[in-house]
């Protein structure tokens, strides 16, 4: 009997503590089961690229595609944390296609099938071209992180036939100064020299990344967690309610004035001529050389990819657009402008430093409304239609430089 009452008390203790401990981090706000919103919490800390995707990490996404009923879709990352291969994982002697990018590149709104590198594969297939593709990317990275990241990687002597690189307009930007206030590596252009500053992290970034911690912990661990999936209940994230998400017009209205001139500003980085606009065009084209090389070392092929802006080259879906942002003729005309000629400028910087311009063309969303572009309103973010688009388009590009 004393025997028993040794083992059963301290079990008592014990998960009475585990019970207090789990209760008074739930009421800090920790959410103990299932898949986590993504959000913030999915940047890690990195002490080379400053910060990155967590591994084995998972998330749930409310999406509108077409602009209709919400979808939830959920999204993984693999133990290196990228979005893993799917189209040919198991084969073994296929080629490689790495693509490297920030968020739309990673497209965390996308199921793990339905990212656009994903498609890539996909169409090739369809044209008996197998490739494994290695998408190394994350929403936030600048050209400095991608090339970063791109050196980590040991393909272990596998055949490499093409980096892809996917600009965005913030790469621009992001290069040279922080956004989002995330610790990044940022370069810096003097004397015809370029230096690169290592990431800082600050103690709100720590406090964020203690927290993931904490909740992943608490969401394989936890006794809730157990129960939950033994009772066959439902779990946080999984079948809970969807959340109602207007998509009227005015839901699709979430880019201001203000907001607009500041993205025109990020263009303009490209192909102004201003003391802020050299030091990110020089620090691009560096960036681009860079990736050019490491491509060259592994035996591959740089190609930069644009970022189509939309589904805005008809004259149809370009006055929808335009009407959603509330523009007149105008600004809209000026808008389209600078992004012709943001364009030409990322072309002729990848083209004088190494790489190949991959010109998917305008037309790419051609009969797609910004509903059927967007995952979600108020996001230029890619739907998994636009995804499926885009990755065709550039399969059909990939398929023509292998003739």
């Amino acid at each position: 009997m004393k025997k028993t009452g040794a083992i059963v008390i301290p079990m008592i203790i014990t998960l009475a503590i585990l019970a207090g401990l789990e209760t008074g981090l739930r009421l800090t706000g920790f959410q103990p089961a299932g898949a986590a919103h993504f959000s913030m919490k999915f940047f890690a800390p990195d002490p080379n690229l400053g910060f990155r995707a967590y591994k084995n990490a998972r998330w749930y996404f409310d999406t509108t595609p077409h602009g209709a009923m919400v979808q939830r879709i959920f999204g993984t990352t693999d133990s290196h944390g990228y979005r893993p291969t799917l189209q040919n994982a198991a084969c073994h002697d296929c080629p490689y296609i790495v693509t490297i990018g920030d968020s739309v590149t990673f497209g965390a709104e996308s199921p793990d099938d339905s990212t656009f590198p994903e498609y890539i594969a996909r169409v090739l297939h369809t044209h008996n071209k197998d490739y494994k593709i290695l998408n190394v990317s994350f929403r936030g990275w600048s050209t400095i992180q991608g090339a970063l990241a791109l050196k980590e990687i040991d393909f272990h002597g596998k055949k490499v036939d093409y980096v892809v690189y996917t600009v965005l307009p913030n790469d621009f930007i992001e290069n040279i100064k922080p956004m989002y206030n995330l610790p990044a590596p940022i370069a810096k252009y003097e004397n015809n020299h370029i230096t690169i500053k290592p990431p800082i992290f600050d103690e709100k970034f720590k406090q964020m990344n203690l927290k993931w911690r904490i909740e992943n912990s608490m969401r394989r661990f936890s006794s809730t967690t157990f129960i939950w999936k033994w009772s066959g209940k439902q779990l946080i994230g999984e079948y809970d309610l969807l959340p109602k998400i207007p998509t009227d017009d005015s839901a699709y209205r979430g880019i201001s004035s203000k907001d607009l001139e500041k993205f025109q500003d990020i263009l303009k980085l490209a192909f102004a001529d201003t003391p802020e606009a050299h030091v990110a065009q020089q620090v691009f084209g560096h960036e681009i050389r860079d990736i050019a090389e490491t491509s060259k070392n592994i035996g591959a092929k740089l190609l930069v990819l644009p970022c189509v802006l939309g589904p805005f080259s008809t004259a149809k879906h370009g006055e929808e657009f335009r009407e959603l942002l509330q523009l007149n003729f105008a600004e809209y005309a000026a808008l389209m402008e600078d992004w012709q000629r943001y364009n030409a400028a990322v072309k002729n910087i990848a083209l004088d430093n190494g790489a190949a311009y991959l010109d998917v063309g305008s037309n790419v969303f051609a009969g797609m409304s910004y509903r059927d572009y967007v995952a979600v309103p108020n996001d230029w973010h890619f739907s998994v239609a636009a995804n499926e688009k885009f990755g065709t388009r550039v399969a059909e590009k990939v398929l023509t430089l292998s003739k």
